[in-house]
Formats: structure tokens, C-alpha cells, sequence
């Protein structure tokens, strides 16, 4: 588009059937219009183009490749940066996990080979209800071995069975 000259159409004669300004100077040719705006070419916005050029495009195709070199500076490194982003994914819910753990007063479990086939929770909290309940959450103890491989758990609707199932699966 290069350098125009912009004339506000509400301040100057403007005859819409034909597209044209009649008080304006002859060595104005018509370009577009946007919006109130008419623009216009003349022999003095002809020598800027030619002098200076075309900035705006000479600033977006600067831009352009300035994007594109930085794409290929990352693109190098892709691998870098996706061991890097993992690590760092890892890293946050590790600590997350940690700020929950010492918020909320968790231990660190005590793991046993799964030949043992043994299960032993002393005190196990259910990690979401006991945040939802408006009294004190009460824990529940769990032992589970290769001679106990069952446990029947009974009480009258809404007594925190599915709560007991759900905690044990959550801690195992």
C-alpha cells in the first residue's frame, strides 16, 4: 500500500454514487476507502514509496523472519525442551503432592514386597471425603494378608462402607 494521504470523507464533498471527491486536488488518485476514511495517492506519496519503500510490509516481513529463525533456533532443541517440559511436569506434582502431604498431615508409607501379600493401614483417611465432611473424619485401621484375603464390611446405608472401600483402593 506504501505511503497514503487520509482524508476524513465526513469533512470533505463526497458524492457515494460515484466514488468521488470533487474539492480535492486532481494529483489525488483515489486508493480505498475504510471506515470515515478516504485515502489517496499523490506524486509526493509516489517518491516516499519509492525512497523509503513500503514500511508496514517492510516491518511485518521483518517480523516474519525474525518468528521463523526463532522457530528454528526452538525446533533444534525440541528434544531438550520436551525432556525438559516433562521433567518439570514431574517436578510440580511432586510437589504438589508434597505441599498436600505436609497440609494435610500424611505419612510416608511403609512398602512391602507384593510377595508378602499383606495390606496393614493404621489410621487410613479417605484423601477427598475427609476435606468434604463438616464434622472430624474418623480413620479406619485395614490388615489384609494371605490368610485375611477378604473383609466383609456391613452397616446401614449412608455409614461410609463405599468411603471404607474407596480409601483402601485409593492408599493401595
Amino acid at each position: 500500500v506504501g505511503f497514503l494521504v487520509s482524508i476524513d470523507k465526513r469533512q470533505h464533498a463526497y458524492d457515494e454514487s460515484t466514488n468521488t471527491f470533487p474539492n480535492i486536488p486532481e494529483d489525488f488518485r483515489f486508493i480505498f476507502i475504510q471506515d470515515e476514511d478516504a485515502f489517496f495517492k499523490n506524486s509526493d506519496m509516489d517518491q516516499l514509496d519509492e525512497e523509503i519503500g513500503d514500511l508496514d510490509a517492510f516491518i511485518k516481513d521483518t517480523e516474519a523472519l525474525i518468528v521463523s529463525d526463532l522457530e528454528e533456533e526452538i525446533l533444534e532443541c525440541e528434544s531438550e525442551l520436551r525432556s525438559t517440559f516433562s521433567a518439570l511436569a514431574d517436578l510440580d506434582c511432586i510437589i504438589s503432592l508434597a505441599v498436600c502431604a505436609a497440609d494435610l498431615n500424611y505419612v510416608k508409607p511403609e512398602m512391602l514386597p507384593a510377595e508378602e501379600g499383606v495390606i496393614y493401614i493404621e489410621n487410613g483417611r479417605h484423601p477427598l471425603q475427609e476435606l468434604i465432611v463438616d464434622d472430624e473424619f474418623i480413620p479406619n485401621d485395614t490388615s489384609m494378608d494371605d490368610g485375611d484375603r477378604v473383609i466383609v464390611v456391613t452397616g446401614p446405608n449412608f455409614s461410609g462402607k463405599s468411603c471404607y472401600a474407596g480409601q483402601v483402593g485409593l492408599l493401595v
